[in-house]
């Protein structure tokens, strides 16, 4: 079976993402506070030692970091530039 490594499995979107494709890949969760995989995606070395540890895999899938929920519309600047930061 293909392996799939998702940033952010356990998060709101992540964990849709993992339960859709559970089925047709064995996955492997990585987070910042949970998952399988340890990383910080806002610090480089952090990223090279979970793809260092991870072991090889088939399809990568980054569903980490911050949000806004709203219409499209009623989303500011200073939110996009938040999920940025």
């Amino acid at each position: 079976m293909q392996r799939m490594l998702v940033v952010g499995g356990c998060g709101t979107i992540g964990k849709l993402i993992v339960e859709e494709m559970a089925g047709a890949y064995e996955i492997v969760t990585a987070g910042r506070s949970s998952g399988q995989q340890p990383v910080d995606i806002a610090d480089a070395a952090s990223i090279e030692a979970m793809f260092s540890t991870a072991g090889q895999f088939d399809a990568l899938v980054c569903a980490a970091g911050m949000t806004v929920f709203a219409r499209i519309d009623e989303i500011s600047d200073d939110d996009l530039h938040a999920a940025l930061d």
